[in-house]
């Protein structure tokens, strides 16, 4: 997405469709395709071009958290209810349990958990995350 301010107040976004080439088409599909493979670990190796892995971001297909870490959104999604279902049966929760939870690695976790802090879904509070209200619901 592009955007021109007019003013401080009134940015204008124009909202364009990005297309992929066949080649590009076909490294996204077997990029993602790879994350699939092991959901929660996924491989970090064979990284598409940041041009293709900010297009699968910006059309929802991965959730890049940083780090390396990059999930499909399906993963991403049920990582957090995982995550939030734990937070509603206890008042927190620590990254070794949430990676133990997942089946995963601190490689993966961390990003993973400061990536719901971001989205307000946790909050951290020393070793630990405890779940914000507006998640709750």
């Amino acid at each position: 997405m592009t955007s021109i301010r007019l003013s401080a107040q009134h940015p204008l976004k124009i909202r364009y469709a990005s297309t992929l080439t066949p080649a590009q088409r076909r490294a996204a599909d077997a990029y993602v395709a790879s994350l699939r493979s092991t959901p929660y670990t996924p491989p970090a190796e064979h990284r598409p071009p940041e041009d293709l892995l900010a297009y699968l971001v910006e059309t929802g297909a991965v959730v890049d958290c940083g780090s390396g870490a990059v999930f499909t959104r399906e993963a991403f999604d049920e990582m957090t209810s995982r995550v939030v279902e734990a937070l509603k049966t206890q008042e927190t929760i620590t990254m070794a349990q949430v990676r133990d939870l997942l089946s995963s690695s601190r490689r993966y976790v961390q990003p993973f958990l400061e990536e719901l802090d971001r989205r307000h879904v946790t909050m951290r509070r020393g070793d630990e995350r405890l779940l914000r209200r507006a998640a709750t619901g």
